[in-house]
């Protein structure tokens, strides 16, 4: 995706997945909501992170189809972040936990980084509301 083209990049991710409705099975069909789903994050509004939220669950609802768990933890990821974008720390650490579970059982590495990054700072921005509550 080139920078300030995100609207052709959706166009073209609807393409990719009506095509994949039509031809595709779940693996394709995951593919294509998820980077439908990227693209949205990308865009950032709440309107897009709304539609993200949606595309990734598709996406989920495809990866689990297709046994395709390293797509899955990884959806469980994006569904994390959108959350905490959304203001909703305790969905975000609830999907952000499943990603790091699924990421450590099936031994990816950098999945596992990125959850447990991601978790340090839930647990930061948690503390600080504390704080600031306090």
């Amino acid at each position: 995706m080139r920078l300030g083209r995100l609207d052709e990049s959706i166009v073209m991710h609807l393409q990719q997945l009506s095509i994949a409705k039509e031809f595709g099975g779940h693996t394709e069909q995951g593919r294509a909501f998820g980077n439908l789903g990227t693209t949205y994050l990308s865009k950032g509004s709440d309107d897009d992170n709304a539609k993200a939220f949606d595309a990734f669950t598709n996406c989920l609802v495809h990866a689990k189809a297709a046994g395709d768990e390293l797509s899955q933890a990884s959806t469980y990821g994006h569904l994390g972040i959108i959350s905490y974008k959304q203001g909703n720390l305790q969905k975000a650490k609830q999907l952000s936990n499943l990603h790091l579970s699924m990421a450590q059982k099936l031994g990816d590495l950098d999945g596992q980084t990125r959850a447990e990054h991601f978790l340090r700072l839930l647990r930061r921005d948690e503390s600080d509301a504390r704080k600031a509550s306090a």
